[in-house]
């Protein structure tokens, strides 16, 4: 009894040693496989918090580069537009319109072509920018403004339309165009501005009978020819041409 009971225990002690010999302990390949697996898991939880910690920095770079005015663009200067400049004549109670515009054109670096008929003196200069000070001092006594290719062109009110018509209409003549001219008169007479022209371009350019008035002109690096029509074109007379003569004309 004694030995069959313990044949019996040896048996099953046996059987729990082959079964652990059986299932043996992990292959080599199977625990390397379990801790790819993990390395991988790993690596991809840290891939995820490494983009979400880009996509905050990008987001932040982009916020701060907008804070710092990198984007938008910034408006034009005021180089770009100089009539929005700010303008001011202290300490001057009574002013001549023609002193007021030339003083604005040499200040701000464009062209000014005024017509003969523009004349009078002002009390008060309103205004702070020239934009305004054109508007509320000139408007009210019947005359006009124009900004052209940085040239100020001041007139009658009702011309203005005309003139820029007449602008663009190409010259006749056969004559070299094109050549700059830089001048400054105050109230030169409107036959010595031709003569002056023609002596400057060449081209032969004649004031008929007729032709009078003086007008006001600071002239910076303008085509002698814009000039030519600026000013007849601003006091109401007209250009004849032929092959190679232009003739100025009532």
């Amino acid at each position: 009894m004694r030995v069959k009971r313990m044949l019996l225990l040896f048996a099953a002690f046996f059987a729990v040693v082959l079964g652990a010999l059986d299932a043996g302990p992990a292959s080599p390949s199977q625990s390397l496989g379990v801790h790819k697996s993990k390395a991988e898991a790993q690596l991809k939880a840290e891939d995820q918090s490494k983009a979400g910690k880009q996509s905050k920095s990008g987001t932040k770079a982009l916020l701060d580069a907008n804070l710092q005015g990198k984007s938008p663009p910034a408006r034009p200067s005021e180089d770009e537009n100089p009539l929005k400049r700010g303008f001011s004549m202290k300490g001057e109670k009574s002013v001549e319109l023609r002193d007021l515009l030339a003083q604005m054109s040499s200040e701000n670096g464009f062209s000014l072509i005024v017509s003969r008929a523009v004349r009078g003196t002002l009390d008060e200069i309103k205004g702070v920018t020239i934009e305004e000070i054109l508007n509320k001092n000139l408007l009210n006594q019947g005359f006009d403004w124009r900004f052209w290719d940085r040239c100020l062109y001041v007139g009658e009110q009702g011309s203005m339309d005309e003139l820029w018509r007449l602008m663009n209409t190409p010259f006749k003549a056969k004559v070299a165009l094109g050549k700059k001219l830089s001048a400054d008169f105050h109230s030169i007479e409107l036959p010595m501005v031709c003569s002056i022209l023609s002596k400057f371009s060449g081209v032969d350019i004649r004031a008929t009978d007729g032709i009078s008035g003086r007008i006001t002109m600071r002239i910076v690096e303008m085509p002698w020819e814009k000039v030519l029509r600026g000013v007849v074109y601003i006091n109401g007379y007209r250009i004849l041409e032929s092959d190679y003569t232009i003739l100025v004309s009532p």
